[in-house]
């Protein structure tokens, strides 16, 4: 967590980052990072609302930066980590595209993580931006223990989840283009 204090201003916490490679060895089930369960919980709970075109919409083709070796399938990593100081382009569906439930339901998937920040320090609410400009995309699998990556991007904005080595090894960024390391 990166927290950068200004006289007069309330502090600012992005890039946010949440990591873990809860298994402590081969075969061997390490402690479970709750954080991330809730947040496949939400997940899981978007998926299973989304008709069929709009389920395929938010599952792009990949391709550039981020795309696993040989593979056009998800992104290897958070794709607008270190060294990364421009958000990805838009891919997947925007809010104007999903159904009214599956938004309902993005909005609870990025609640999860904001509520791991005190309610002063969330900077960023979906229901403030333009629908059309909000995009939600993900590709592999729902599922806690499989290979999965998604993100929620507008044009400053950016929450992204990616597993890394293996399907325990999470990666968690927000970032808030126009607020990190304390903005302008």
């Amino acid at each position: 967590l990166h927290v950068t204090c200004k006289p007069g201003l309330l502090p600012t916490v992005t890039p946010f980052f949440l990591g873990a490679s809860p298994l402590s060895g081969p075969g061997q089930a390490g402690p479970r990072v709750a954080a991330f369960e809730a947040l496949n919980g939400a997940l899981q709970a978007l998926v299973a609302v989304l008709d069929d075109a709009s389920g395929a919409k938010v599952q792009p083709a990949l391709s550039g930066v981020g795309a696993s070796e040989g593979s056009n399938k998800r992104p290897s990593d958070i794709r607008m980590g270190p060294g990364q100081p421009q958000l990805p382009p838009p891919s997947g569906a925007s809010l104007k595209e999903l159904p009214p439930a599956a938004v309902a339901k993005l909005n609870a998937l990025l609640q999860v993580y904001l509520d791991l920040l005190d309610p002063e320090l969330r900077s960023f609410r979906l229901a403030d931006e333009d629908p059309a400009s909000v995009y939600f995309a993900r590709w592999g699998s729902t599922k806690l223990g499989a290979a999965r990556t998604w993100s929620i991007l507008t044009e400053t904005f950016a929450f992204e989840l990616a597993t890394t080595d293996g399907p325990q090894h999470v990666h968690a960024l927000l970032r808030d283009v126009s607020l990190d390391f304390g903005g302008q």
